[in-house]
């Protein structure tokens, strides 16, 4: 009898320890990464241009167990005098198809990297092309809470490419940063 009581009074206070921080976690969250080239930042000769903003996100409803991974991308080349384009996508929005864990963000928001090939519309050729992203942030700065996300600054290295152009060329500054809803662990 008295370890039967033992035993219900340790399930009880094991029951009540652990349902605070079940519940302090946040049901929904949204983690992601972002990067923007401006204007002319590839060091590109003879008044070339390679603009690019991708913005991937991630929401997880851990209530559901789903996750939905997506991203927002714009990308153009081309040179300016002559008023040549030869890539214009987006601005454009599109699933990340297949696992949405082909965008994955660590805990700490230290590591984010983004696998997939999306199909998009370019307007410069007027055809449905393959862009295919393959890109890496990695943290260079301590955890900000800015506007109800944490994020790090970042360096973005990897390839997006649309046929034989590559739009993170190796002279492109390549800035970014890492977010999340959910408070990074451990929080550096």
């Amino acid at each position: 009898m008295v370890k039967r009581f033992v035993l219900v009074v340790v399930l009880l206070v094991t029951t009540l320890c652990l349902t605070p921080s079940v519940m302090a976690q946040e049901p929904i969250y949204r983690e992601g990464a972002f990067l923007n080239i401006e204007f002319g930042a590839c060091g590109i000769q003879g008044g070339g241009y390679n603009i690019v903003m991708l913005n991937a996100n991630k929401i997880v409803d851990r209530a559901s167990r789903t996750k939905v991974s997506s991203l927002d991308l714009y990308l153009t080349k081309g040179i300016k005098p002559a008023n040549l384009v030869y890539v214009l996508i987006g601005p454009v929005t599109v699933t990340v198809p297949g696992d949405a864990d082909n965008l994955s963000v660590s805990r700490d928001l230290g590591w984010a990297g983004l696998d997939t090939s999306v199909q998009v519309y370019d307007a410069a050729t007027q055809t449905t092309v393959t862009a295919d992203l393959h890109v890496a942030w990695f943290a260079k700065s301590g955890v900000i809470n800015d506007g109800g996300f944490y994020k790090r600054l970042a360096t973005v290295s990897g390839t997006i490419t649309v046929g034989s152009y590559n739009f993170l060329l190796p002279a492109c500054v390549k800035d970014g940063y890492i977010f999340s809803t959910r408070e990074p662990k451990p929080l550096y």
